[in-house]
């Protein structure tokens, strides 16, 4: 499904949900709003992804078991350098999530081209 990435960071199965929350908590975060998104992609993109994965984590954490995080934003710095820094697997499906959310992600394409190669083969 869409917006849900599970992580296991430390041993613990980390749930993140990736929606308007988390981007809505991020933009609050910088001060900024979503026609300003430009700028903090230029110049503050880890900062960016960072407090993104913070508020996705912290989201699923209250809708699944209603509680306070027991992780800061410091924290997903850790989380960010134990998956392979910001070249990881974590960082990459969160901008991915991101860009999604942003709607600056299109699947159409790939969903034509694979349209287009089922009737070639036919």
């Amino acid at each position: 499904m869409e917006g849900y990435v599970v992580f296991k960071i430390d041993g613990v199965e980390r749930r993140m949900f990736f929606g308007n929350y988390a981007l809505e908590k991020t933009l609050d975060h910088f001060g900024v709003s979503v026609s300003d998104i430009g700028t903090l992609l230029n110049t503050k993109l880890l900062p960016l992804i960072r407090m993104f994965l913070y508020y996705g984590a912290e989201d699923q954490l209250w809708k699944e078991e209603k509680r306070e995080p027991d992780f800061t934003p410091r924290d997903i710095h850790d989380w960010i350098d134990q998956s392979g820094g910001s070249s990881g697997e974590l960082v990459i499906k969160v901008s991915k999530e991101l860009f999604r959310c942003l709607g600056l992600t299109n699947s159409e394409p790939e969903k034509k081209e694979q349209k287009k190669s089922k009737q070639a083969k036919s």
